[in-house]
């Protein structure tokens, strides 16, 4: 009788093992989910900030100047960078953390025009409708 119930027991406690390391990697896989779909959310959150700045500046015309402040990395510490398509008016956000792989959000933006760049991690950035051709210039100061 007391082999019975100790191999009983034992059953039991190896199903629930069974089932709490079943629970524990599936609330470890949502976790990351959920810190891949923050740091999209942020990203595009940033990109469109920027993106509606400048539309904004280009279409108040000659001579606006608006200035933003960029975080130095997206919520969940991931670095990210801004890269400007003038031509193509689009704006990129590309963002990284190690061990992930590279993600990017493209918006679109009205001008063409577009001189400078943005700072490597964070700042503040000036936007500025230079004059009556539709010339944007973006120029930065970190911290």
């Amino acid at each position: 009788m007391k082999g019975q119930v100790s191999i009983e027991l034992l059953i039991i406690i190896i199903i629930l093992v069974s089932i709490l390391s079943f629970l524990l990697t599936t609330t470890t896989s949502r976790e990351s989910e959920f810190i891949s779909t923050r740091d999209t959310l942020h990203a595009k959150e940033i990109a469109d900030e920027v993106s509606f700045s400048i539309n904004e500046v280009f279409l108040a015309g000659s001579g606006t100047t608006k200035e933003i402040r960029l975080p130095p990395t997206l919520r969940s510490g991931a670095n990210y960078s801004l890269l400007l398509y003038d031509k193509a008016h689009l704006l990129e956000i590309r963002y990284f953390k190690e061990g992930s792989a590279n993600k990017s959000y493209l918006t679109t933006l009205l001008a063409s025009n577009i001189t400078g760049s943005f700072p490597d991690s964070g700042g503040t950035i000036n936007i500025t409708h230079l004059n009556i051709t539709g010339m944007i210039n973006i120029s930065y100061k970190a911290g």
